[in-house]
């Protein structure tokens, strides 16, 4: 029989169907109870809840939690009761959503979260629940959330202004209930059996990133506000002497892109849709000043729009932003961020802009912010996997590429300030992330010739560097013929990193990526374990930021040291840089 044949949804409007649901949760006993909840938007800590869902594999209960007619405080007596296994699908929100509206905690030990399961064995699918339930449970489970937009939108309404006696509404609310228990009896069985300890630390990671949520950034509302106009202001200047001296305007790129090409200007990259190219890259590689006012231009504007704006208008009554924490968007794990994305900052060093945006961020009166960011941890678990002694040793010496420089050009003479460490520390960057060698001359600025000569000499003087590669794409390979998905298994926690069968070399990166993201998630459980919990603010990349109070803060930069400093998992030791700072942007050695 199909999934989603003879399912039923009720929603409680009478106390006899709270009677029925009653008698109905009695007899689930210790079993599996799906939850799911409906809410005004996607933020939990700003917006209310508005339907609460619980159900089995083939039937759900649907309770009003907003308005007089709330059921919330029966839904809540449900879950207090219920002392069998919890299940959500993006658990974190949900969790988030009750904690915050209803003042309960769920018995995280008791929970599970299906996307999370979906993501650990089978990283290259969609974790959306309609559409893994499609693939797992029944075809038509796709159908439902389109034929629920289509209905809100003919009718006018959206998540906030959708009636709660909307039919659609609260049927398709409730179906997903049962979808995600019947994805749980699927797919729990085979994480059990293919990749439980990933999927535990993923489950963990779960937790202490919803209460980094809910604690927020702590911003300068006034500053943002200010430098945000003043970029504006600077962005229509740039418009109005791109007019003026060229007659074009900066934000058009047809017309750049014509008024370069008459003056000699070629241009080789195409987009994806075939039409010429005009990003950042291309832009940086003209020697033409107005491709560097359209790249200035677009900088600025990106700075005021993307993060600025946000960091006066979009935050609470406390001044504090609280971006979303998705840790397992990235195939490889890496976690990622968005409203807004503090993690795709340009560099500080290549970008003022971005230091203007770091300035922003500052801790509450009394406190400090605190910085421990892992030194190369990519190269370090490169090394490692490698077990090739050279590149081992190379992190014995104050520092990684130049020991390798000095290695590459047979010259030990050669010093941090040396060009020839940057080209090497491009080179490694390119050999982990897979980059061929023309996008390895561009970041380095070097030829193309200079840069396969390179390349070549790298090879020559660290062979266990290609040796590596052959192994893991090898592994790849074999996997792909005898299980029909390319993947390779990680040096922890037991996880396989998935890849498109076509892009098989980049195994190489999905394996030091994905490696470097489970060591940072097992960081900040620990740094939550050890009680650090409420002080966790947001992780950036490799980098995880605390705001301590002034008062405690030699001990938690202490007890943070101790865990994120680790010579114990690898064959080359971890090491992390401990800062402290009155904003991001203005970080400084810790002195006691």
């Amino acid at each position: 029989m199909p999934a989603l044949d003879d399912v039923k949804v009720t929603k409680v409007d009478t106390f006899a169907d709270a009677e029925r649901c009653i008698q109905w949760l009695t007899d689930l006993g210790n079993g599996v109870l799906a939850i799911d909840t409906e809410s005004h938007g996607l933020r939990p800590s700003e917006h209310p809840i508005r339907l609460g869902q619980l159900g089995d594999d083939q039937q759900a209960w649907v309770f009003e939690c907003e308005g007089n007619r709330s059921w919330a405080g029966f839904f809540v007596k449900l879950l207090e009761k219920f002392t069998g296994t919890l299940v959500g699908h993006n658990l974190k929100f949900d969790e988030r959503v009750i904690r915050k509206w209803l003042g309960i905690q769920l018995p995280l030990e008791r929970c599970h979260d299906t996307m999370l399961m979906s993501r650990v064995v089978e990283p290259t699918r969609s974790a959306a629940l309609k559409r893994l339930s499609s693939q797992l449970v029944d075809p038509r489970a796709a159908v439902l959330q389109s034929q629920l937009d289509d209905a809100m939108k003919t009718s006018g309404f959206n998540w906030s202004t959708v009636p709660l006696s909307f039919a659609q509404y609260w049927m398709y609310a409730g179906i997903d209930c049962i979808l995600t228990r019947q994805v749980y009896d699927i797919l729990h069985p085979r994480v059990m059996a293919e990749a439980p300890r990933a999927y535990e630390l993923e489950l963990a990671v779960s937790s202490v990133c919803g209460k980094m949520e809910d604690h927020g950034i702590r911003v300068d509302t006034s500053r943002a506000e200010q430098k945000h106009d003043e970029l504006l202001k600077y962005v229509d200047e740039l418009a109005t002497y791109c007019q003026t001296y060229y007659s074009v305007h900066p934000g058009k790129n047809k017309d750049v892109i014509e008024y370069l090409t008459n003056r000699g200007i070629t241009f080789t990259t195409l987009t994806k849709g075939g039409s010429i190219a005009l990003d950042a890259e291309v832009l940086d590689g003209i020697d033409h000043p107005l491709a560097n006012l359209v790249l200035q231009r677009r900088k600025a504007q990106k700075i005021a729009s993307t993060y600025l704006r946000h960091f006066y208008q979009d935050v609470d009554e406390d001044d504090r932003l609280h971006p979303s924490v998705n840790f397992v968007a990235a195939e490889t794990g890496r976690m990622s961020m968005s409203s807004p994305n503090m993690q795709n900052l340009p560099r500080t060093d290549t970008n003022e802009l971005a230091q203007l945006v770091r300035s922003c961020v500052i801790p509450a009166p009394d406190h400090t912010l605190v910085f421990a960011d892992f030194s190369q941890i990519e190269f370090r678990l490169f090394a490692s996997l490698s077990e090739n002694q050279d590149l081992i040793h190379a992190f014995d010496a104050d520092d990684f590429f130049t020991e390798m420089a000095r290695g590459i050009f047979n010259d030990p003479n050669i010093q941090k300030k040396d060009p020839r460490r940057q080209i090497t520390k491009n080179a490694m960057y390119a050999t982990i992330y897979g980059a061929g060698d023309k996008k390895f001359a561009w970041t380095a600025g070097i030829s193309l010739s200079e840069a396969k000569e390179f390349m070549a000499l790298l090879n020559l003087r660290f062979p266990a560097i290609k040796q590596l590669q052959r192994r893991i794409t090898g592994e790849g390979e074999r996997n792909l013929r005898e299980t029909g998905t390319a993947s390779v298994m990680g040096p922890l926690f037991g996880r396989r990193f998935s890849i498109d069968d076509d892009k098989i070399y980049k195994l190489v990166n999905f394996m030091v990526q994905g490696s470097a993201a489970q060591v940072l998630k097992l960081k900040l459980i620990q740094l939550a374990q050890a009680g650090l919990q409420e002080y966790l603010v947001i992780p950036v990349h490799d980098e995880v930021i605390l705001e301590v109070p002034d008062g405690i803060l030699h001990d938690v930069v202490h007890t943070v040291s101790g865990i994120m400093n680790d010579s114990t998992m690898f064959a080359v030791p971890l090491e992390s840089e401990i800062t402290v700072g009155n904003s991001w942007g203005a970080k400084r050695a810790y002195a006691r």
